[in-house]
């Protein structure tokens, strides 16, 4: 995975200065909204049994179900593990001596999930079953330096293809067509409904907020992004949410509209929040250690 992580380097952090994965961990916590007015519960770590690993990229499958990304301490590889919200207690879902898998989500045929699956220096987009009746297979053999992905309909995923400067494609599994549409793009990516997909453009003043739709080949910035934010995610309202250090930013689209804080969680002991997923009240975030 070293290999991997390095070509990552611009500008996207994953391993920490001593060449290891960066002590994370995955958070869950619900929320309450009346109005304009948002209460939080308890910040509930869930990844406790995995204090000095890497804890990432949570994805809720349903309302018991969270899939993420885990490296067991000092591991150099990931494995796949879900934890049950109703007992909390995490489990493996997949066991690959010497392969890692990262940014576990659902296939829209709701049987399979989907992840990058990194051997040696490729990186290929995978599927498994959700109860392990299989090995696997690659869904598009022909691309090995997929970084991250969203699905935007049944046939087409959107991908982050890693090199010098990256590259957002609109990738059809079925056909393996690859259409390019944007360059320079941050690592997130998030489809809010059918064909339509939010990405970030990078660029030297600032970077924005836009947003994709497939069917009229069109991209339309949204939003600056704030300073140092990197990772966001969409509510059941459409408002969008980022992590900013210890809070939780939320930027509702309407007209005049800035960001605002919507959690601040310093009080907890949350210092660095990155990769966040919302599932209605709830909402589960990665904080990288200090």
């Amino acid at each position: 995975m070293r290999k991997f992580l390095v070509i990552l380097a611009w500008g996207l952090l994953i391993y920490d200065v001593n060449g290891q994965m960066p002590t994370s961990s995955v958070n869950l916590v619900e929320f309450k909204t009346k109005g304009s007015k948002h209460t939080f519960g308890k910040v509930k770590n869930l990844s406790e049994f995995n204090p000095k690993g890497y804890n990432n990229q949570p994805m809720f499958f349903d309302k018991n179900r969270l899939f993420f990304t885990c490296g067991i301490d000092s591991s150099e590889t990931t494995d796949t593990y879900v934890v049950d919200l109703t007992t909390f207690k995490a489990k493996h879902v997949t066991q690959t001596p010497n392969v890692s898998e990262f940014s576990p989500t659902p296939h829209p045929n709701g049987k399979d999930f989907c992840v990058v699956r990194q051997e040696g220096d490729i990186q290929n987009f995978w599927s498994y079953p959700q109860l392990n009746s299989d090995s696997g297979q690659k869904l598009t053999p022909n691309i090995t330096n997929v970084g991250y992905f969203a699905w935007i309909n049944k046939e087409k995923v959107a991908m982050f293809l890693v090199d010098k400067v990256h590259q957002l494609a609109i990738v059809d599994v079925h056909t393996q067509k690859v259409e390019v549409i944007a360059y320079d793009i941050g690592r997130c990516l998030r489809s809010y409904e059918k064909n339509k997909l939010i990405y970030i453009q990078k660029s030297l003043k600032a970077n924005s907020l836009m947003e994709y739709d497939h069917i009229k080949k069109t991209s339309t910035k949204i939003v600056d992004m704030p300073t140092q934010s990197e990772d966001y995610d969409i509510l059941a309202d459409g408002s969008i949410i980022v992590g900013n250090g210890p809070k939780i930013l939320i930027y509702t689209k309407n007209p005049n509209s800035t960001w605002q804080t919507f959690a601040d969680f310093s009080s907890e002991g949350i210092s660095n929040i990155g990769r966040i997923h919302s599932f209605k009240n709830k909402l589960a975030f990665v904080n990288t250690q200090p």
